[in-house]
């Protein structure tokens, strides 16, 4: 799957224990909730973005649709975004 745009919002729920997998992958804190972001302290070269793939899944009780979403497709680096480029941010964040 290749986003329109390299961010996906995602439902408050599922943000709390997709925070929880993103900390645990990255072996330290990336991701807050409270400030709703999962911001790493180094260059987007520097990320292991293949760590951050993932599989979203949407269906109902008779189909279920899998997609595919590459972690480097995601990485937004801090410089498109008014920060230096000592700033990754993965472009999952929470809705509301």
């Amino acid at each position: 799957m290749n986003p329109q745009y390299s961010f996906l919002y995602i439902p408050d729920v599922d943000f709390t224990s997709f925070t929880a997998n993103v900390n645990r992958i990255a072996g330290k804190s990336v991701c807050t909730a409270r400030n709703n972001y999962c911001r790493f302290s180094s260059k987007c070269e520097d990320v292991k973005s293949s760590d951050y793939d993932m599989t979203i899944n949407i269906g109902d009780a008779d189909v279920k649709l899998d997609f595919k979403i590459y972690g480097g497709d995601l990485l937004i680096s801090g410089r498109d975004i008014g920060l230096n480029d000592d700033n990754c941010f993965l472009g999952v964040f929470r809705s509301k």
